[in-house]
C-alpha cells in the first residue's frame, strides 16, 4: 500500500496537480520515502530544467543564469535527460513556487533519514528554486 500511495502522489505532481496533494509531516509514514523522493528529485529536475532553458532563451532572463550554482545546475540537466521529458509535459505548465514546494516537502522527508545523500540534494534544490523565486520576483 505504501508503494501504490507514493505512485499516486508522485502522478498527480507528475500532472501538474500539486495543489490537491495535502501530503503533511503525519503522513510521511503512509508512503514509501524512497519510492517518493527518487520520483520527486525527476519531476523537480524536469521542471527545472524546462525552467532553465526557458531562461536562456530569454535575452532579458539570461542574466539569472549566472546567479545560479553551475554543478546543481549540471546535475539538474542530467537527472531530468534521464528521466525523460516526455513523461513530465504536464508538468512543464507548473509554477516554479509549486515546485519549490514540492523540493521542502522533498527536504522535510530527507531529514527524517540522517546521513542520506537525498538530504545534500534537496538542499541544493531548494536553494536553487529559492534564488530563482527571489531574482524572478525582482525582475516583475
Amino acid at each position: 500500500m505504501k508503494e501504490v500511495r507514493s505512485q499516486y502522489i508522485l502522478a498527480l505532481y507528475t500532472a501538474g496537480k500539486d495543489a490537491v496533494v495535502d501530503l503533511p509531516v503525519s503522513s510521511f509514514h503512509y508512503i514509501d520515502t524512497e519510492i517518493f523522493i527518487e520520483g520527486a528529485f525527476q519531476i523537480i529536475c524536469s521542471r527545472l530544467n524546462t525552467t532553465i532553458v526557458t531562461l536562456k532563451k530569454n535575452k532579458q532572463l539570461r542574466s539569472l543564469i549566472g546567479t545560479l550554482d553551475a554543478d546543481t545546475c549540471e546535475w539538474v540537466k542530467d537527472q531530468a535527460e534521464k528521466a525523460g521529458n516526455e513523461s513530465f509535459g504536464e508538468a512543464k505548465l507548473t509554477s516554479l513556487s509549486s515546485t519549490h514546494d514540492l523540493v521542502l516537502k522533498v527536504l522535510q522527508i530527507s531529514s527524517t533519514k540522517p546521513g542520506s545523500k537525498s538530504i545534500q540534494q534537496a538542499h541544493s534544490l531548494s536553494i536553487l528554486t529559492g534564488t530563482l523565486l527571489k531574482e524572478m520576483e525582482e525582475i516583475e
